[in-house]
């Protein structure tokens, strides 16, 4: 059961950031009126107008051939990563159950 005391912490604010920042360059001196403020608002402005995360790819759709090829690039990216030791076999496998295709082969 899940309690407040158990709940993940939540990422530092951008703003104890820029005061950690601030403080780790310039440890005796506080930091100049209004510059946490004015910084805030510009980083805040600036990831609006520009986003930095990249638009989620997405399986095709529309054309059977292309979720086709999808299917095969996913499941042999997953059969080099776990013959190279990149990812557990099992973990594979339940990656693959979990979209529909096939288990790897088992020696």
């Amino acid at each position: 059961m899940s309690t407040p005391d158990s709940a993940t912490p939540h990422p530092p604010t951008l703003e104890s950031v820029l005061r950690g920042a601030w403080a780790a360059f310039h440890p005796t001196q506080p930091a100049p009126l209004g510059w946490l403020t004015h910084t805030t608002t510009q980083i805040q402005t600036y990831l609006r107008e520009h986003p930095t995360a990249p638009p989620p790819h997405v399986a095709p759709g529309g054309n059977a051939e292309e979720l086709a090829r999808w299917r095969r690039e996913v499941w042999q990216a997953l059969r080099e990563a776990a013959a190279t030791n990149d990812i557990d076999v099992d973990a594979a496998d339940r990656i693959l159950h979990a979209v529909g295709l096939p288990g790897l082969p088992r020696r």
